[in-house]
């Protein structure tokens, strides 16, 4: 928080983040509270559970322990008086776990999600894509040489079964254009951007091109690393400006200058 005090002022946008902050405490407050609430509804239960338990031993007891027993008797209602302590421990504790096991539980959900596609592949190399690390020496990209987009009957879906959200979609866009998509929400923006980078494999049958090369036969890191995107709304990583422009030190410096 305090660390972006700096671009709040500058912007002038005091008052709408500390109405944010105030809506934001006012939540966290609210869940405070409904959990203590519940914590003490669950003892006071538990404890009203733990005393009719006593309450029917102690009667029991009467009825049917004999004079000769009674010492014995004593003893386990005192026992049983510390019953209600052990018992909200006992389900405090099974609740815990429960709780942290849903860490584990999404850890082994990641483990089962489908792998991406390759990173590199041996076609990238057949088109002159050499922009990798031999001997700490890099090698010079010489692809793509013309920046041009295609795309032929693509169709894509996040998941098997979810319905299809690009739908048998044609687009061309040469070097040099300035093309802007307009559309509701929901109308697939985004998903055009998800299916430049690859993030989403289309479906079967789809087409992509890259400077007349296949994309979808290119690893994800030469796809990835020629394209650049400006999203709705700007993020910057912590570190200088060289750093975001070119995080893995790429370019030299009287590149990164032309750039800017």
């Amino acid at each position: 928080m305090l660390s972006t005090l700096t671009q709040i002022s500058v912007f002038g946008i005091r008052k709408k983040k500390l109405v944010q902050f105030a809506r934001a405490a006012d939540l966290s407050t609210k869940t405070n509270i409904s959990f203590n609430v519940v914590s003490r509804g669950f003892g006071v239960y538990v404890s009203y559970f733990s005393s009719l338990i006593l309450m029917i031993a102690f009667f029991i007891g009467i009825y049917f322990i004999s004079a000769e027993d009674a010492g014995n008797y004593g003893v386990t209602i005192i026992l049983l008086t510390s019953v209600s302590d052990y018992l909200q421990y006992f389900l405090k504790q099974i609740i815990a776990v429960e709780s942290i096991m849903v860490s584990s539980e999404r850890a082994m959900f990641i483990t089962k999600l489908n792998p991406e596609a390759e990173l590199r592949t041996k076609y990238d190399e057949s088109i002159g894509e050499l922009n990798q690390e031999i001997e700490d020496e890099r090698v010079e990209v010489i692809w793509p040489l013309v920046s041009s987009i295609i795309m032929d009957n693509f169709s894509l879906r996040y998941r098997k079964e979810l319905p299809v959200i690009l739908k048998n979609i044609n687009i061309k866009i040469n070097s040099g254009d300035r093309v802007g998509i307009v559309g509701r929400t929901g109308a697939g923006k985004s998903s055009i951007i998800n299916a430049i980078f690859r993030l989403t494999e289309p479906e079967p049958g789809s087409k992509y091109f890259i400077s007349d090369h296949d994309a979808l036969k290119l690893g994800l890191h030469s796809i990835r690393k020629h394209i650049s995107v400006i999203p709705q709304t700007p993020f910057l990583f912590k570190g200088t400006i060289r750093e975001n422009l070119d995080p893995f030190a790429y370019k030299s410096d009287e590149e990164i200058w032309a750039s800017l």
